[in-house]
């Protein structure tokens, strides 16, 4: 009968059995760690989502245009200068002066800014009245108030814009005449100072 070595067969069973356990438990931990990370990639994505759904939905702010009333209480009459170097013109001034920019050039808020501001300067000097409506009135001067398009007019957004720039003194000119750019050979072209073209019209002194 052959004789077993008992003890070198035990312990080999031993090591077998402890690599078993070994090779489970490396599986059981990786099998773990596959959980923990799905269930933390889970919480983020919760969290992502919540995030999303805690923020506040994006105002959508609307464009307001002004009106031409709402521009002249901003642009106009005002009771106060603006600024330390400003002109103060009363309501009605303010209103003569958009009137009769607007029917003499209302190509853009320059050439209305223009108009004004060469009858301010018929104001201040002594060859002509001294206030806006006597400027404007004068006798044989404005074409458009003899036919009647001056006192029909009516300012538009532009006008106001011009005279916010003639308030702040944007505008410097010592023009005290126009004329109609398309006109040739007038009084105006062969008796006095040319200044400058703005729009449609032709400045001198």
């Amino acid at each position: 009968m052959k004789k077993v070595d008992l003890p070198r067969k035990y312990g080999r069973l031993v090591h077998e059995g402890l690599y078993i356990l070994l090779f489970l438990s490396l599986i059981v931990i990786w099998i773990v760690d596959l959980y923990h990370i799905k269930e933390n990639n889970s919480l983020k994505s919760t969290e992502v989502q919540e995030e999303i759904v805690e923020q506040p939905a994006t105002e959508i702010i609307e464009t307001h245009i002004l009106t031409d009333d709402e521009l002249s209480l901003l642009y106009s009459c005002n009771e106060e200068p603006i600024c330390d170097t400003c002109l103060v013109i009363s309501r009605e001034d303010a209103q003569m002066l958009m009137k009769i920019a607007v029917v003499e050039d209302n190509t853009s808020v320059e050439s209305q800014a223009y108009v004004m501001e060469t009858v301010l300067n018929r104001v201040k000097s002594p060859d002509f009245p001294n206030s806006v409506e006597g400027v404007i009135r004068q006798k044989g001067q404005f074409s458009t108030v003899s036919n009647g398009s001056y006192d029909k007019a009516v300012p538009d957004a532009n006008s106001h814009l011009a005279l916010a720039m003639v308030e702040g003194r944007q505008i410097q000119s010592d023009a005290l005449f126009f004329e109609s750019s398309s006109l040739k050979n007038t009084w105006q072209s062969n008796n006095l100072v040319y200044l400058s073209t703005v729009g449609g019209t032709r400045y001198y002194r």
